[in-house]
């Protein structure tokens, strides 16, 4: 999938990215271990860059938690959202948001933790691009601080999402071809 079909996809999945860790079980379970994960690790304040952070799910959480957040991802929908998002939730003035590619954050700060959850790296599929993004993520967190990354591996997508197929609304089994295509 090239940067501008990623970028696409995610603009147009929309409001569905906020809700996706609310949606079900699962989804529930993923962001509660990952805040305990993160609650566990992070410093006790500072500002964290939330890389690839789409509608602002984690920024939202850390920002309600203390954290300045600087949230980057490279859907220009996505950071529309985080932005409401973060205005609704009470926390506007915590949270910054701007579009960008984790390959090349444009960034000069060095941030006290910076996660990189879900997909961001999951679309670099060239490894020199992708030692690139890393190389990224540790020049904007300052030495010796905490850099979060997950991924999403294609089989354990495709086969969640046939696991979930008809069980859950909405149904996502429309997003398989561009799964398929993104790895192709």
């Amino acid at each position: 999938m090239r940067d501008d079909d990623i970028a696409a996809f995610y603009d147009e999945y929309g409001e569905r990215e906020w809700e996706r860790l609310d949606r079900d079980f699962h989804h529930r379970l993923e962001f509660e271990v990952t805040t305990e994960y993160l609650t566990e690790h992070l410093p006790d304040s500072g500002h964290v860059l939330d890389v690839g952070g789409a509608s602002g799910r984690y920024a939202v959480w850390l920002a309600e938690r203390g954290y300045d957040v600087t949230l980057v991802d490279v859907s220009g929908r996505q950071v529309d959202i985080a932005r409401e998002k973060a205005h609704e939730h009470g926390v506007g003035e915590r949270v910054t948001t701007q579009q960008g590619d984790v390959r090349a954050l444009g960034l000069d700060g060095q941030f006290d933790a910076t996660p990189c959850l879900g997909g961001a790296l999951s679309h670099v599929l060239d490894e020199g691009e992708r030692e690139s993004a890393v190389g990224e993520l540790r020049r904007v967190t300052r030495l010796n601080a905490p850099v979060f990354v997950s991924v999403m591996g294609l089989l354990a997508s495709v086969t969640r999402m046939l696991r979930h197929a008809r069980t859950t609304e909405p149904d996502e089994t429309e997003l398989l071809p561009d799964l398929a295509v993104c790895r192709a």
